[in-house]
């Protein structure tokens, strides 16, 4: 069994794109440039504010969309308190709590406003990166446990699709907060950011091929469903199709780079972060990528 597999079947490619041409909720998701779809087995995930917003899978000639029930809770209500008498509720109409609808765009507008609370400045930092590189291609790469060394679950905070020397390439990336622990040698000890690191680089290492097949499924996927040509630059959807006809070859970058954001000068110019910072460098070299603010950031990701 592959220890990672991405993609999707025409059964369910061909659904959305009939939902998509019939101008249903699926269009509403497609066609909003601030949600980001990442493929993954046999459904989708779309994300908001970093946060996954919700699933999308394919079952009996329906899709189905599954959501978080957090997200469903209205963010304003005219009377939120709920009574209790004797410790039993009383009078509850989840109808006045909860969205109990999903058929069109106010509907996704409203589950965006209600995943902002759970935004962390990680997820928040992601969210932005996405909004200035149209080229990210994936979002919370998952192994199987079986592909771990204790069998948890690690997630590679996105990846990028570039066209490199002739060739189409697969980028990963992590992103660390300034204040995460994590990126700093405390009493002298192994950075825990390299110890992650090294685990995502021997995953990746240790799995090129299924890594491999699977973006090559996804370029295949994102190529046939409408609509996603506008969420990319024209360049790299050019590649993606020369990478479905292979015209051109994919290969994975078995490298991973770290981006370090949310520092002001001041930060950034201490002396005990300088520390920190020149040992990363020394291990991470040009994979080392920091920004006080990750708004409209692109070096190293799409440029």
């Amino acid at each position: 069994m592959p220890a990672f597999k991405r993609g999707l079947k025409e059964e369910f490619i061909k659904k959305l794109n009939e939902e998509y041409e019939r101008g249903g909720l699926w269009r509403d998701i497609v066609d909003d440039k601030s949600l980001f779809i990442a493929i993954r087995k046999k459904h989708i995930n779309v994300y908001s504010n970093g946060c996954s917003l919700l699933e999308l899978s394919f079952k009996d000639k329906d899709l189905i969309y599954k959501i978080n029930y957090k997200y469903l809770l209205k963010p304003s209500m005219p009377n939120p308190k709920i009574k209790f008498t004797n410790g039993k509720i009383e009078n509850f109409c989840y109808r006045n709590f909860f969205l109990d609808k999903l058929d069109d765009k106010s509907d996704i507008e409203f589950l965006k406003k209600s995943s902002i609370p759970y935004s962390k400045p990680e997820k928040t930092g992601i969210h932005q990166l996405l909004m200035a590189n149209k080229n990210i291609i994936d979002l919370k790469i998952t192994f199987s446990k079986a592909a771990t060394q204790n069998g948890s679950t690690k997630r590679i905070d996105f990846s990028t699709f570039r066209y490199h020397e002739g060739n189409g390439e697969i980028i990963f990336y992590e992103v660390k907060c300034f204040d995460n622990n994590s990126i700093r040698s405390l009493d002298n000890k192994e950075f825990l950011v390299i110890q992650q690191l090294e685990n995502y680089k021997n995953l990746i290492k240790n799995n090129s091929e299924d890594l491999k097949n699977s973006y090559q499924t996804i370029c295949d996927n994102l190529t046939k469903l409408k609509g996603m040509n506008q969420r990319y630059e024209v360049n790299h959807f050019t590649q993606m199709k020369n990478i479905v006809s292979k015209d051109i070859s994919l290969c994975i970058n078995k490298d991973i780079r770290l981006i370090i954001f949310g520092f002001d000068e001041d930060q950034k110019n201490g002396k005990i972060w300088g520390a920190h910072y020149k040992k990363l460098k020394e291990y991470l070299g040009d994979n080392l990528l920091s920004v006080g603010n990750l708004e409209r950031f692109t070096r190293g990701i799409s440029t």
